[in-house]
């Protein structure tokens, strides 16, 4: 399996200053990247974007949220002084020292990630898909297979946990979910036909955040790929 892109959000309460106040808080950081992007400026709807090519991420501020979009496997976010620890959470933990700062909300963890099949055939695919996934009725019933997705969903007070699993019939199925790539391995990946599968995990408990958090969460990711691994 290749993951192709990742995603995460820290969510907070609006800070109503956000636009007064938040670019003190970045200032060390304009000197590092090398590329900003600023949308709405002066807004309480701005946005400001850290962009390192480079390094295949972004970093996303607005009033209610921090966003980490990144071309690649999260298990490689999990060691030390990684991109999560800084400036993620370095930035995360400047904007939580406003007085205008309440509280964290939730967090999102978000991941999409492919797996070729190595005969490239989508009607074998299909059929793959079809055994392992849908009833008799249901095969029969609907016009495109290839459209479905399966999706494994559990939501309580404290957590949302949903694996969505469909059948990958080319880039088509990426650009709708508007992720665009750039590393070389990604793009070969995404050539192949096989089957598409998002990971998403909300968590409602969260009062704060640190990098523990993060790698709790990476591995109920990865307990989740885990027990449906041999179905994929």
């Amino acid at each position: 399996m290749h993951t192709i892109f990742h995603q995460f959000e820290l969510r907070f309460d609006p800070i109503l200053d956000f636009p007064q106040k938040i670019k003190t808080v970045l200032v060390p950081y304009a000197r590092i990247f090398p590329n900003i992007n600023i949308v709405k400026e002066n807004s309480v709807g701005e946005q400001i974007t850290f962009i390192a090519d480079q390094e295949f991420y972004n970093l996303s501020i607005y009033w209610d949220k921090i966003i980490l979009r990144y071309e690649g496997d999260p298990f490689n976010l999990v060691t030390a002084n990684s991109i999560i620890e800084d400036p993620f959470i370095e930035i995360f933990k400047k904007i939580r020292e406003l007085d205008s700062f309440g509280n964290v909300t939730n967090v999102l963890f978000y991941t999409l990630f492919l797996n070729a099949d190595s005969s490239n055939d989508l009607e074998k695919i299909t059929e793959s898909f079809k055994e392992n996934f849908l009833s008799t009725a249901i095969a029969e019933t609907v016009k495109d297979v290839n459209d479905i997705v399966v999706t494994f969903e559990t939501e309580n007070d404290e957590f949302l946990r949903r694996l969505d699993i469909k059948v990958y019939k080319g880039i088509n199925d990426l650009i709708n979910r508007k992720v665009s790539l750039n590393r070389i391995e990604s793009l070969a990946a995404s050539e192949q036909k096989g089957s598409m599968i998002e990971f998403k995990f909300i968590d409602k408990s969260v009062t704060d955040f640190s990098f523990s958090d993060y790698k709790r969460i990476t591995n109920i990711f990865k307990e989740e790929i885990n027990k449906y691994e041999k179905y994929i």
